[in-house]
């Protein structure tokens, strides 16, 4: 891991706020036009914040949806990194959704606060 990944965990490690279990870390590489979820829950009321950091020619995308299924924060298209924040109404599980929108294999890192 480099030390840019290692001091953005030990940012998102000081927070007490946004995942309900303490920060989140994932990483894996997706397929070109695939994607991958992952359930979270976040807690009410707290700033939210996630940030996916991407490869160079990476064409990925970021998308929350809330526990009835709505988009309640994206990124839009991702070529290296992207951050989205919004303040969830309720403790509930989000899905996190990554898109590659790209033809190729693209390789992502996943933070929450």
């Amino acid at each position: 891991v480099s030390t840019y990944i290692k001091d953005i965990q030990k940012e998102l490690g000081q927070a007490e706020r946004g995942a309900a279990d303490g920060h989140k870390y994932q990483s894996g590489k997706l397929p070109g036009n695939s994607f991958v979820e992952y359930r979270i829950d976040f807690l009410a009321k707290e700033l939210a914040e996630i940030l996916v950091i991407g490869g160079l020619r990476s064409n990925l995308e970021l998308t929350v949806f809330d526990g009835n299924n709505n988009a309640v924060a994206g990124t839009g298209d991702i070529s290296l990194s992207g951050l989205c924040s919004w303040t969830p109404f309720s403790n509930e599980t989000h899905t996190v959704r990554i898109s590659n929108n790209g033809s190729k294999k693209a390789s992502f890192h996943l933070f929450t606060n």
